[in-house]
């Protein structure tokens, strides 16, 4: 099971909804499911909240 698959699983198991997941974590509720269907890994998330903050920590 992928991180994809087990995020699914672990959300249906506790009744949260992707968007609910997603304003949560601080993250669009596409990127949930992109995660979810893997279109997009863990890694490329991380690295690209990374960028997109980054002028924050300048």
């Amino acid at each position: 099971m992928d991180v994809g698959e087990r995020l699914k699983a672990i959300r249906k198991l506790k009744g949260i909804s992707q968007r609910e997941l997603a304003k949560r974590v601080g993250v669009t509720n596409s990127t949930i499911s992109m995660i979810e269907k893997r279109c997009q890994s863990v890694r490329e998330f991380a690295e690209e909240g990374a960028e997109r903050h980054s002028d924050f920590y300048r």
